[in-house]
C-alpha cells in the first residue's frame, strides 16, 4: 500500500496524438471516468504486466538453469554458492 505522501498527484504534461484522446474521451464516457483516472489506470496497468513479464522470464531462466545442472552440463550450486552469487550482484 502507499502512504499518504505517495498518493499526492503531480501535474504531468503529456503530447498524445488527437485520434488516442478521442479513443480516450470515448471509453471515459462510457464508464464515466475522466481522462486522468483512466491514464493512470493504463499506466498502473502497464507496470503491472512488464513487472509480471520480467518475472516470468527470471523465472524461466532460473527453471532452465535448474535443468541443465540436473542434466549435469551446469556444475550443482549449493545454498552457500547462490547467497555468494546473489551478495555479488548487488
Amino acid at each position: 500500500m502507499y502512504s499518504l505522501k505517495q498518493m499526492e498527484k503531480q501535474q504531468v504534461g503529456l503530447r498524445i496524438p488527437t485520434y488516442l484522446v478521442k479513443k480516450i474521451d470515448e471509453l471515459t464516457s462510457d464508464y464515466d471516468i475522466n481522462r486522468s483516472a483512466f491514464i493512470t489506470e493504463v499506466i498502473q496497468s502497464f507496470i503491472k504486466e512488464q513487472k509480471e513479464k520480467i518475472f516470468y522470464e527470471g523465472l524461466e531462466q532460473a527453471i532452465k538453469e535448474m535443468k541443465m545442472m540436473m542434466e549435469g552440463e551446469l556444475p550443482k550450486a549449493t545454498l552457500k554458492d547462490l547467497i555468494t552469487e546473489l551478495r555479488n550482484e548487488n
